[in-house]
């Protein structure tokens, strides 16, 4: 069947914040009094929503009364961001290629979306309307609700959609959706990416040649 929509994940797909994300989370935790890498932050957090996030720390850490840990980590993490945040390489690139509709669908609430577009200067490829946040409906991927929203309002039948993700989640997410998912693969292992259904690949580039 034709393609007529292609859903992109934000993080970690457009933009490489995961990274920064972790890094702002091992900073809270360090000063909390946690001994963890930020490579075991980065690997534990991938891919879930701000609940999962917060779990995380108060599982590690007791918790100050009166210290707000999402607020601090979100200070923190805009920080970051505008310091360092890129565009995953290629990503340009392909949007620029593409011709078919396209919407982003993320687990970020919508105004960090929108304003790690605008950073990376990949904005210019969305419309408001067509970025589609877990916070707006409450529910988190891999949950496959996002997804089948997402379609919704666009218009477009579930199996006609093509998902861009990087995390186990997500895939699993688009697969629970009856979609098409391609594996970002860069940082996360092809075997399980296999698992949930998706085609991995190593580089954005690739898409190129495989998505309208």
């Amino acid at each position: 069947m034709e393609k007529a929509l292609i859903i992109w994940d934000c993080d970690g797909v457009l933009v490489d914040s995961e990274w920064l994300g972790a890094k702002a989370f091992s900073e809270i935790l360090h000063e909390l009094g946690a001994d963890l890498t930020i490579d075991y932050i980065y690997h534990s957090l991938k891919g879930g929503d701000i609940h999962r996030s917060l779990a995380f720390v108060h599982q590690h850490v007791q918790i100050p009364k009166g210290y707000d840990v999402e607020m601090v980590y979100r200070t923190r993490a805009d920080e970051l961001f505008d310091k360092e945040l890129k565009q995953i390489e290629g990503s340009d690139e392909v949007l620029n290629h593409s011709k078919t509709k396209r919407c982003v669908a993320s687990n970020g609430p919508k105004d960090k979306i929108i304003r790690n577009l605008h950073i990376t200067d990949l904005k210019k490829y969305f419309d408001d309307a067509h970025i589609f946040s877990a916070h707006d409906i409450n529910v988190f991927k891999p949950n496959p609700d996002l997804f089948l929203y997402a379609a919704s309002v666009m218009g477009v039948k579930t199996e006609s959609c093509i998902v861009i993700e990087d995390s186990v989640h997500g895939a699993e997410a688009a697969k629970r959706a009856g979609m098409t998912c391609y594996g970002y693969c860069a940082s996360t292992d092809r075997n399980d990416m296999m698992a949930q259904g998706a085609i991995p690949i190593n580089h954005m580039n690739e898409l190129l040649h495989l998505i309208p």
